[in-house]
């Protein structure tokens, strides 16, 4: 077995062990002698491109990835840390990375940052929704003050029938 194939299966190791799929693998990679052997630097997308949807395309639709494989990938994200200086988010480090697990430092994209599920699209998605909806709800009307009116709970009341009924049966 070949260092890549190696690096590569050590690699999916821990998705799989962190509750994610089983990747499948081609083994016989063969490794480079020479440095200009090896791929160009910066095939990885850039941290915070003023056109976030666009970078992603061109830079993994020229490695022959279409727009649903470019969204699973980002999913990976659930797993691990996110490093400012790479990224463009997150704290440098926190109470729980300060001194690692593995390299220490970062911030991780999500709450349970060694589970391998959802939550990054989750968070994204709620994100993503509750600005559009909020940015549809406010196209048309005319508000008075013109500014709109902007309550800290956003939550609401629970609805209780009792609260809204008078007790009496039409």
């Amino acid at each position: 077995m070949e260092a890549l194939d190696l690096i590569l299966n050590l690699s999916m190791q821990p998705t799989q062990e962190a509750g994610g799929p089983k990747i499948p693998m081609k083994y016989g990679r063969v490794d480079v002698s020479a440095p200009a052997e090896c791929p160009e630097e910066g095939r990885l997308p850039a941290a915070g491109p003023p056109k976030p949807a666009d970078h992603l395309r061109e830079v993994f639709y020229r490695m022959g990835l279409n727009d649903r494989e470019i969204v699973a990938l980002s999913g990976a994200h659930t797993l691990g840390r996110s490093r400012p200086e790479r990224s463009g988010w997150g704290k440098p480090e926190t109470k729980y990375t300060k001194n690692g697990p593995g390299a220490p430092g970062g911030q991780s994209w999500t709450a349970k940052w060694l589970k391998f599920d959802n939550s990054y699209f989750k968070e994204a998605f709620f994100k993503d929704y509750a600005e559009a909806h909020a940015k549809l709800s406010n196209l048309g009307p005319k508000f008075d003050p013109q500014e709109g009116i902007v309550l800290d709970d956003v939550a609401g009341e629970k609805f209780t029938a009792a609260n809204y009924s008078s007790g009496k049966v039409d």
